[in-house]
Parts: C-alpha cells; structure tokens; sequence
C-alpha cells in the first residue's frame, strides 16, 4: 500500500530536522530522529553509528517520498558543503514515528 500524504508530510518533516539539526551542529537532536543503527555515507565521512554523528549544514530539495508500510525510501537534490549534490535516504517507522536508518550524498 502507496504511503499516505500524511505519512509523507511527516517524513519530510523528519527531513527538514535534519536539516536543522546540521545547521547547528544539535548531536542531541540527531539522537531524537535517527536509527541506533543508521548508516551514513557522505563526501569525506562514511559513518555506521549515531554516537558523534556530525553533519556539514545540509538543505534538501526536488525531494520524492515512496515507501511501502513501514519503511519509506526519499531522493531528491541536496546542499551539503555548499556543493549540488544528489541524496538517497531511507526511512522506518516506529509506530511512534519515523527515524532516519540510511542516508547517501553523493
């Protein structure tokens, strides 16, 4: 079954946290919504914890949601150490909320 614009709504608001948090450097913030066992792969750091997570500012942008159940797969265009760049990111949901599982710029 297709997400629902809800379920989409609250993604990218997951996504635009994460944003937030990037911009001022919020580790603690970080630790709010994304996975224990997140994977990152970005320019210059390939990270596989959540412990000292630490994000260049990032904007998102041209985002597409898709996802079926509980987990959700996002692409779209991205800024990250003021260079265009394109992103991939994938996404679970709790039953509480969504966390951030994986997230690639490349």
């Amino acid at each position: 079954m297709p997400l629902s614009t809800q379920t989409k709504d609250q993604i990218l608001a997951l996504l635009a946290k994460v944003e937030v948090c990037s911009r001022q450097e919020n580790i603690a913030g970080y630790e709010k919504i994304i996975a224990p066992d997140i994977v990152v792969f970005v320019p210059g750091l390939d990270h596989h914890r959540r412990e000292g997570l630490s994000l260049e500012p990032l904007t998102f942008g041209g985002m597409e949601v898709k996802g079926e159940g509980v987990i959700a797969w996002v692409s779209g265009e991205c800024t990250y150490c003021e260079a265009a760049r394109r992103f991939t990111a994938v996404l679970r949901g709790t039953g509480h909320a969504w966390e951030l599982v994986l997230l690639h710029i490349a």
